[in-house]
């Protein structure tokens, strides 16, 4: 995905506090399904938060960053954090390592509605 310079990193650093750094971690996942959309990724949210609301903002957010380009550089911004528990930031390490090894334009043409 091309990296959107309009994404600042204290706007990077807002939307990870909006999401949730370990939120954003746990379901990188689904938030980085390109197959799903914003609310099909927020109903499978909705078993750990139960303000559909919430879920949905958080999506928003991370699918946000990720189409922006910041996925990897969020990732690392949370392994770093000392405000993470030990395994999220080790999980964050190990996501941020498999997307610099993928194909950087592999997800280019999937659009999310």
């Amino acid at each position: 995905m091309a990296k959107n310079s309009s994404m600042t990193g204290d706007k990077l650093e807002s939307d990870l506090r909006s999401i949730g750094k370990a939120c954003f971690v746990t379901h990188f996942d689904l938030f980085a399904n390109l197959s799903l959309s914003r609310d099909e990724v927020a109903e499978e949210l909705r078993w750990r938060e139960p303000k559909y609301t919430t879920c949905k903002l958080r999506t928003a957010f991370a699918t946000g960053v990720i189409r922006a380009g910041r996925a990897e550089q969020a990732l690392i911004a949370i392994s770093a954090s000392k405000r993470v528990p030990p395994e999220i930031a080790e999980r964050a390490r190990s996501l941020a390592e498999k997307l610099k090894s993928r194909l950087p334009d592999a997800c280019d043409n999937d659009k999310r509605s």
